[in-house]
């Protein structure tokens, strides 16, 4: 996703390598190969989500260091968190944030180009636009209207648009971490449903 948005935000003046660009890999469960260790020592910027999504690429960077290399590390400058929930790009507030830091650093990487950057970040930045006016529409249509999880990533959405989650933070924790939720918590989702 990070490499989708440095595609946009740096255009034809920048080369992007996306290390995890299949959607059936889990970056939890992720092992890079030589070729990535080769990739990332070769790297100028390097974007990463941090919070424990990919410890992989920290290890990565440890292998080989770089003080002119520069590391965006989305999690750690992400305005939004979720308790044990590291997935912050989902937030629209945190996506900006990120992007205006991947475009601070590839106009330290490449100032002759900064204006082509900002003209990206501009075009980035309008296109959630369209995102942020949908949510203010849902917003406005169902503010303190309850609904049910079973993941807790829409977190990341339910309070920007006012929605008030019923469904256990323990239950929406266990299955989005592939568990068995406590039974508690299964007793109490089931009677919202029914209820």
């Amino acid at each position: 996703f990070y490499g989708d948005i440095a595609k946009q935000l740096g255009g034809s003046h920048v080369s992007v390598t996306s290390i995890l660009s299949d959607p059936n890999v889990d970056p939890h469960e992720y092992e890079a190969n030589p070729q990535t260790g080769i990739a990332v020592s070769k790297a100028q910027l390097v974007i990463e989500n941090s919070g424990g999504y990919d410890s992989w690429m920290d290890k990565l960077l440890s292998a080989s260091p770089n003080s002119s290399r520069l590391v965006v590390k989305g999690y750690d400058i992400a305005q939004v968190k979720l308790p044990e929930n590291e997935h912050v790009w989902y937030s629209i507030e945190n996506i900006s944030t990120i992007a205006q830091a991947i475009v601070h650093d590839l106009k330290q990487l490449d100032s002759a180009d900064a204006s082509v950057f900002d003209q990206n970040l501009n075009t980035f930045q309008q296109s959630l636009n369209a995102i942020d006016a949908k949510m203010s529409e849902i917003k406005a249509k169902y503010h303190g209207v309850a609904v049910g999880l079973t993941e807790s990533i829409y977190l990341y959405q339910t309070g920007p648009l006012g929605l008030h989650v019923l469904t256990p933070f323990e239950f929406q924790k266990a299955i989005a971490e592939g568990n068995d939720p406590p039974i508690s918590a299964v007793v109490t989702a089931e009677n919202q449903i029914r209820q």
